[in-house]
């Protein structure tokens, strides 16, 4: 009863709107350090080895955090597999040119990248690790294990509905749910209640 959780928040850019999103094709993105630990491998393997990606882009952000691990991905001459680069500046905004954040990390400290992929109006495949439940019974996620069947029946299902994760309403709506409980300002002010609650006691 002595135990209080606050979740950890993320920034949104007040000038950022969402935008009508006119690309014919799902767009398909991943963003997060290169390290081991967001398994990023893992999904490339199963992008690089099956026909049915091969008409898909995916395209990588994120700073490299593991030099010898980002070589051994073997991207360079891949035409549907593109590393961009780091994302630290107007996260939002780029991610929302995008449909689908895949985001294979077996595990987080914070999760930030999933807030920041929803906030930008994004549908999310997440590794079932996670436990990300919630957004799963919100439909703004699929949970699965990273394994070739199915990442092929999750994306699949997202081409059957892609008029609706398309649409401006799912992205309002995904918008306005880190803004109703992961927005940095709001969390924090959480954290300062709870602290004069500590020292008036």
């Amino acid at each position: 009863s002595n135990i209080i959780i606050i979740p950890h928040g993320i920034n949104i850019d007040k000038k950022f709107r969402i935008i009508n999103n006119k690309n014919k094709d799902l767009k398909f993105v991943f963003f997060s350090r290169i390290h081991k630990s967001k398994n990023l491998d893992t999904l490339i393997k199963l992008w690089k080895n099956d026909y049915f990606f091969e008409k898909l882009n995916l395209d990588i952000y994120g700073e490299i955090q593991d030099r010898k691990y980002f070589s051994n991905l073997d991207i360079r001459y891949d035409k549907n597999i593109n590393y961009i680069g780091p994302l630290n500046n107007n996260i939002q905004q780029s991610l929302s040119k995008y449909d689908v954040l895949i985001h294979p990390s077996k595990s987080e400290n914070f999760g930030l990248v999933i807030f920041e992929g929803l906030s930008s109006g994004l549908f999310l495949i997440l590794n079932k690790s996670l436990e990300e439940k919630n957004l799963e019974k919100n439909n703004f996620a699929k949970n699965i294990n990273f394994n070739n069947k199915e990442l092929k029946n999750a994306i699949k299902n997202i081409m059957k509905n892609k008029r609706k994760i398309k649409s401006n309403f799912y992205k309002r709506k995904s918008l306005n749910y880190i803004k109703k409980n992961f927005d940095w300002k709001k969390i924090s002010n959480i954290y300062i209640q709870n602290y004069k609650k500590l020292l008036d006691n």
